[in-house]
């Protein structure tokens, strides 16, 4: 499930946090056990398991402080909070960032793997 474009790839890690405060649908214990296709249990599973694969790559692959920026950025910090944070400017931020990307990128293939 590895996203290789590397736009798609940084709105997915920016944006993950929204999947995280997804409320799950209540189900009836009835409803549980049934094979019915229009109960839609787990609506964002993948990209929580592909959260997942990322972490353990970046873990792998990159240095302590890329690991913090990498769980910052998917908490949904802001550069500007992140920049505080490791007291740099935004735009070294950006560019940290964008490196982290690339890194990701480049070792796709640990996670087909």
């Amino acid at each position: 499930m590895f996203v290789g474009d590397k736009e798609t790839l940084k709105t997915f890690i920016l944006n993950y946090h929204n999947y995280v405060n997804d409320v799950e649908k209540e189900v009836s214990a009835d409803d549980f056990f049934m094979l019915n296709d229009d109960v839609e249990l787990y609506s964002h599973t993948d990209n929580h398991i592909y959260m997942n694969e990322l972490e353990i790559l970046v873990d792998r692959i990159c240095t302590q402080r890329e690991l913090i920026l990498f769980l910052l950025l998917r908490s949904g910090r802001s550069s500007k909070d992140i920049a505080q944070i490791f007291e740099l400017s935004v735009n070294r931020i950006n560019q940290l960032t964008n490196q982290l990307i690339d890194k990701i990128i480049e070792n796709k293939e640990w996670l087909n793997g």
